[in-house]
């Protein structure tokens, strides 16, 4: 495989709660606020209305965040099927969704973690920058067919349920070889499908400045 640019992408804006919030627009911030006020003052029981922003779904593929909970897949790794963009596009460096209240885009994953394929959403508009960056160059697109694009979520700030308490991205991608991601759940007796060490594989996590998808030609297990 070979070399990619790099990007440059600044963190966001405190966004854990709220599914698709631009800084651009002060009245979705306040909103993010107001929901999650609300979030607290009811115990913080997750039944509540902020991660029921993603909707239902409109098959029977779950969704992170409403059928089963981020605290679930924290730094557990995924491999990446598929890429729904939900309308959001790059237009001058920004990122235009087209909901105010639904995640940038949804990445269609599979994991030995669990029993079947679900979406995990994109909630950060970095995560969907660099997502794009892979599926929307051909040439790159063509790598997830031989090899894996592999994805892991990952906070910098870890807080209740799973939830991101930081504004930064909160997804990290690797490509990698093809059978990488059964491999590393398959060593040491299965250890990583309890104890995820997901470094190994990413190395160390960057949450600002340079982010870019890595290339692992030959992964280290």
């Amino acid at each position: 495989m070979e070399a990619r640019p790099k990007l440059r992408i600044e963190a966001g804006p405190p966004n854990w709660l709220r599914s698709n919030l631009l800084a651009e627009n002060p009245k979705r911030l306040q909103t993010s606020q107001q929901s999650y006020s609300s979030f607290k003052s009811k115990g913080g029981k997750i039944i509540n209305k902020s991660m029921r922003l993603f909707g239902k779904s409109k098959n029977k593929i779950s969704d992170i965040g409403r059928d089963i909970l981020w605290d679930k897949i924290v730094n557990h790794i995924f491999r990446v099927i598929d890429f729904d963009r939900s309308d959001t596009v790059i237009e001058n460096n920004q990122v235009i969704a087209k909901s105010s209240i639904r995640p940038y885009g949804y990445l269609l994953v599979e994991s030995p973690i669990l029993k079947q394929r679900v979406r995990l959403p994109i909630i950060h508009r970095d995560d969907f920058v660099l997502a794009a960056s892979v599926f929307d160059i051909p040439k790159w697109a063509d790598y997830i067919k031989t090899d894996e694009l592999l994805v892991v979520y990952s906070p910098k700030v870890l807080i209740k349920y799973g939830l991101s308490g930081s504004p930064h991205h909160v997804l990290h991608y690797i490509l990698a070889p093809h059978g990488t991601l059964s491999s590393y759940y398959s060593i040491d007796n299965n250890i990583h499908l309890t104890k995820s060490e997901p470094q190994k594989l990413f190395g160390q996590f960057v949450y600002e400045g340079l982010i870019k998808v890595k290339i692992i030609p030959e992964p280290k297990l």
